[in-house]
């Protein structure tokens, strides 16, 4: 992108001010939107592979946010140039070379020199080369990110009130309990001896997401399959309930009724589904990680949801693994 200049510009929409009339738009929000998206599908498409759901969904939501109010908005046709600079070229030369590039603090200078018959190697030789990640390490680093910023998307995409947002979190660490698959309830066991003393638990705790009794406060219990399964879709029909009602509240669609089946769509509910299927199968691979291909166990506190009338409700998953636990922990209370 750094070398592209924009050799043409075009309109796609301008407030329209006049003496004594309020401001208008030259063309309705709706229509700069969708040409806003098409252009934005466009360039993500020119890539390798074509754009997935989450991704094209994404700039739906960036083109409305871009073509709502009056901002002027602009496409620029952009030229490439006929040859990068120099330095660019020697810079991505040096990323791809097995060489070390310029900066890199393992940098052996000089060759080994003799000193009373001994051979000893320059100082800089001798220095280690700094430790890579293997793919695996890089690959759960991705995740993390990834489940990170699907917690912090849900979160902002559900509105409890008018001035407060649902609260979601991702962790992932290590478990650090032993299992003895020859005893039955043995994982369940090592869940509640971990949960005390764990990062999650603490976090929870700090934020007074809950208050901690005299008997050490709530503890996970195990939930199966079926359990799991209901909890989730509880959770995503709580979401798109709210959600709903807020583009009702702010004119998106024009009825919000409970007993409608099926419930209208509206601007951007798939962002609000998405989110939440992409956090709980991030956090669940990187839980399995040195499980052997064995699914994490499923611990809940919280779970089933139990939503209290204008009070919401709190609830954290885990997702415990043979060396690793992830912890995807919510706060629906306005």
């Amino acid at each position: 992108a750094g070398h592209r200049r924009p050799v043409a510009a075009e309109p796609l929409n301008h407030a329209i001010g006049r003496p004594g009339r309020p401001w208008e738009r030259a063309r309705p929000a709706g229509e700069v939107a969708g040409e806003v998206g098409r252009l934005l599908t466009g360039v993500l498409s020119s890539g390798p592979g074509v754009p997935g759901e989450p991704v094209r969904e994404l700039a739906a939501a960036l083109a409305r946010e871009l073509a709502e109010g009056f901002r002027d908005c602009a496409s620029g046709a952009p030229r490439l140039r006929t040859a990068p600079p120099a330095t660019t070229r020697c810079t991505c030369s040096a990323a791809t070379s097995t060489a070390a590039p310029s900066g890199c603090p393992w940098r052996p200078r000089g060759r080994a020199r003799t000193v009373g018959g001994r051979t000893r190697a320059r100082r800089a030789d001798r220095t280690a080369p700094p430790r890579t990640r293997t793919a695996a390490e890089y690959r759960r680093a991705g995740l993390a990110v990834r489940a990170d910023r699907a917690a912090v998307l849900l979160g902002e995409s559900v509105w409890l009130t008018d001035n407060d947002r649902m609260d979601v979190r991702a962790w992932t660490g290590p478990f650090g309990r032993d299992v003895d698959a020859a005893v039955p309830d043995s994982a369940d066991a090592a869940a509640r001896a971990w949960w005390p003393e764990s990062e999650p638990r603490e976090r929870l705790l700090a934020a007074e997401r809950w208050e901690e009794d005299g008997d050490g406060g709530p503890v996970p219990r195990r939930l199966d399959a079926g359990t799991l399964a209901r909890s989730l879709a509880d959770f995503e029909e709580h979401d798109l309930a709210q959600a709903r009602s807020a583009a009702w509240v702010m004119g998106e669609i024009g009825d919000d009724d409970v007993d409608d089946d099926p419930q209208p769509r509206f601007p951007g509910d798939r962002l609000v589904a998405i989110p939440g299927h992409d956090l709980v199968g991030t956090v669940t691979e990187l839980a399995a990680a040195g499980s052997g291909g064995a699914r994490p166990r499923a611990e809940g506190i919280g779970l089933p949801i139990e939503e209290c009338e204008d009070a919401g409700f709190r609830f954290c998953l885990l997702l415990v693994g043979a060396a690793c636990v992830g912890a995807a922990t919510v706060d629906a209370t306005p």
